[in-house]
């Protein structure tokens, strides 16, 4: 993981069958020579425009290995809160060419049905 944001009171990610946050996975196919510039413009557009969008609970960014991909998960109250967030943005991030011509973006929606801890 490279980066990690929560705004909840533990200050850390929970995932739990019990948590009926909305999870968002996107996943990002980039090149390993520009892995670590996309890293910077999706992590500086989570700092800019996440914490102040209502229902925006927590994003952690990672990157992979081979530098072929980043992978975005977050959590939201509600499938709703994202899309009214992803609108409100979408005007508003301005590396989004720049991210767009270094990085094919492949995002759903996720329900969680099973953890496990050790």
């Amino acid at each position: 993981m490279v980066y990690a944001n929560d705004r909840s009171a533990q200050g850390v990610t929970t995932i739990s069958e019990e948590n009926t946050d909305t999870i968002f996975i996107n996943e990002i196919t980039t090149q390993p020579a520009t892995q670590s510039r996309l890293l910077e413009l999706v992590i500086a557009n989570n700092e800019a425009q996440s914490f102040r969008t209502p229902g925006y609970r927590s994003a952690n960014f990672h990157k992979s290995d081979d530098g072929e991909r980043a992978v975005n998960y977050s959590l939201w109250d509600s499938e709703q809160h994202l899309i009214d967030a992803i609108t409100a943005m979408a005007g508003e991030d301005v590396n989004l060419d720049e991210t767009m011509a270094i990085a094919t973006p492949d995002f759903r929606f996720y329900t969680l049905v099973y953890t496990v801890q050790a």
